[in-house]
């Protein structure tokens, strides 16, 4: 319309979006994770005893006289290990998260010096015209990517819940937000 907010505003509105849905998110996986530990012990309840139907199905089929027990494979596993990759693995990511915003803070305070600097690199009139198009066509061809690679992924979410509830998975909303997330990921 004829209304333009101001330049402030915009870059105000957009960073709060932004830390908006970065809390939504990290509330969803949060909330999840602590039901994810509080029923860790049914869990692992259930491993076990998948576990011990299936070594003695194959106990039998293959003739076995000892049969490996859940117990002796866990002690097998160092699980110090696991949770310093996992621990890492988050620290990356939590790291590359924080850059990226930090990029996006500053890309979004530098739009209201940009005409300037343009006019300062570019100093020819039809040169910043010529530079201005193609950016604009730039800027409209990846909000373009972009929506269609949010809808895509949003899609793709909403059957993922859709289909994990059906078949009663638990946290189905939390493996939806993953999709939706992990779909960005080339």
């Amino acid at each position: 319309g004829r209304w333009h907010p101001p330049g402030w505003l915009g870059i105000a509105t957009a960073i709060g979006i932004l830390l908006l849905a970065i809390a939504l998110t990290v509330q969803i996986a949060a909330g999840n994770i602590a039901e994810v530990v509080q029923g860790a012990p049914l869990y692992q309840q259930r491993l076990q005893e998948m576990f011990n139907q299936g070594m003695a199905f194959a106990a039998r089929v293959l003739k076995l006289k000892e049969v490996p027990t859940f117990s002796a494979l866990v002690a097998e596993v160092d699980f110090g290990i696991w949770i310093e990759r996992f621990a890492a693995a988050f620290r990356v990511i939590a790291q590359e998260l924080i850059q990226v915003f930090i990029y996006v803070g500053f890309l979004l305070l530098e739009l209201r010096t940009f005409d300037v600097k343009l006019k300062a690199v570019f100093p020819d009139p039809g040169r910043q015209e010529r530079l201005r198009a193609t950016l604009k066509a730039m800027g409209r061809k990846i909000e373009h990517y972009v929506l269609i690679k949010t809808g895509i992924c949003a899609l793709n979410a909403t059957l993922s819940y859709i289909i994990l509830s059906m078949f009663g998975v638990d946290f189905a909303g939390f493996w939806a937000l993953l999709t939706f997330v992990l779909n960005y990921i080339p």
